[in-house]
């Protein structure tokens, strides 16, 4: 009877499982990679607004005015130099969007005219003197407000005619003294504003639309002692129109400048501006027996204006 094998061979079959057993190589397990550390951001800082005090008390301005005139009629080119000065007295509140309210005086205001065969010094409305001491000018009292839409500065009693008046020539320095700031800047702050105002000259009211802009140059200092720079570019355009049954006299023009003014911001007072501007305007005249006449005229002017440190 023949033998299995089975049993002979189960032993070496174990054993030969056991040796590839033994021989099997087992990947190892990979370990996890530690998460990243994430730093966290450095927050952003953002430079705080620098706030203009609301309320500006009583302060005393120089302002002094140079500008030379030419006018061109028929071929015929003449020259004039004007030369104004004033001492003004302004108060003045803010609100958010910069409009301002206030009141002041004009202590003194005195105009030299060179040129063209004129030399004259004119003080305070009605005085016949060409060589006027300004002293002589009494003081002038006005009320004035500007916002993003219209500039009036007007004098406390009104005028019953403004029309070239000295009391109109020293009101109307008053307003460059007027700036629209917001209550806070920032450095490259910018804004805008378009405003109307009526003054007078050579008998011909005039209607003055001026389209501002503004940008914040640079803060120096900070806190209770920064000082805002902010730069205002002007674009003007002037009409004006006066008739009567015989003669009509009609104004237009268009004008620009550039004023670089200083602020301070605890006090909201205007420690200075310097202005430069160019304005060009065309005079007709028409008679009903005569032919039409024009004169060309062309102004540049400069302004200086500070208060006392």
């Amino acid at each position: 009877m023949r033998r299995s094998s089975a049993p002979l061979l189960a032993p070496l079959f174990a054993t030969a499982v056991a040796a590839c057993t033994r021989s099997a190589v087992v990947a190892p397990v990979p370990a996890a990679a530690p998460a990243p550390i994430i730093a966290p951001a450095a927050p952003t800082l953002r430079p705080a607004r620098i706030s203009i005090a609301r309320t500006v008390g009583a302060h005393s301005y120089t302002v002094r005015s140079s500008a030379t005139i030419e006018r061109d009629s028929a071929g015929r080119t003449d020259t004039q130099r004007i030369d104004t000065r004033a001492s003004i007295v302004l108060a003045l509140t803010r609100s958010d969007d910069g409009a301002l309210r206030g009141n002041g005086r004009v202590d003194a205001f005195a105009v030299q005219i060179s040129g063209a065969g004129v030399v004259a010094s004119l003080p305070a409305a009605g005085a016949s003197s060409k060589k006027a001491n300004p002293e002589t000018f009494a003081p002038l009292n006005f009320d004035a407000a500007l916002d993003a839409t219209s500039l009036r500065v007007t004098a406390r009693p009104p005028l019953i005619n403004e029309c070239d008046r000295t009391e109109s020539g020293a009101t109307s320095l008053v307003h460059d003294l007027l700036l629209r700031i917001p209550a806070a800047v920032l450095v490259g702050d910018t804004w805008r504003d378009s405003t109307s105002s009526v003054l007078c000259r050579v008998g011909i009211p005039i209607t003055v639309r001026a389209m501002h802009e503004y940008v914040v140059q640079a803060v120096e200092g900070s806190g209770a002692t920064a000082t805002i720079r902010v730069q205002r570019t002007t674009s003007t355009r002037l009409d004006g129109k006066i008739g009567t049954t015989w003669r009509t006299l009609e104004l237009s023009g268009i004008g620009s400048g550039t004023d670089d003014v200083r602020v301070d911001a605890s006090t909201g007072v205007m420690q200075s501006i310097d202005g430069q501007y160019v304005l060009t305007l065309q005079v007709s005249e028409r008679g009903r027996s005569s032919a039409p006449r024009s004169q060309r005229v062309t102004q540049q002017s400069t302004l200086h204006a500070e208060t006392p440190r």
